[in-house]
């Protein structure tokens, strides 16, 4: 079973079983519990990440080149920031 998370054409986030064909059908339940097929085929539907991150973290100037495209110096140690989805 491939689990989808997925947005409905009205805008209902819920998740799927996403099946060879591309064809996905509804789930009702949890995630972490207990998901049941609800026979219910969703026509128009946008594929979401499998879970909506709360941060991202980051390494700015990862990179030697990185560093020379912004003409920054190499930081002995890598830049850690953290940024806000959306």
């Amino acid at each position: 079973m491939r689990i989808v998370r997925i947005q409905s054409a009205d805008g209902v986030l819920s998740w799927g079983e996403q099946h060879p064909d591309g064809q996905v059908q509804k789930l009702s339940g949890d995630l972490f519990g207990n998901l049941t097929r609800t026979g219910i085929t969703v026509e128009n539907f946008k594929l979401l990440a499998p879970l909506q991150p709360t941060a991202l973290f980051c390494i700015g100037l990862n990179y030697r080149q990185h560093a020379a495209e912004t003409n920054a110096p190499l930081p002995k140690f890598p830049v850690l920031f953290m940024k806000s989805p959306g």
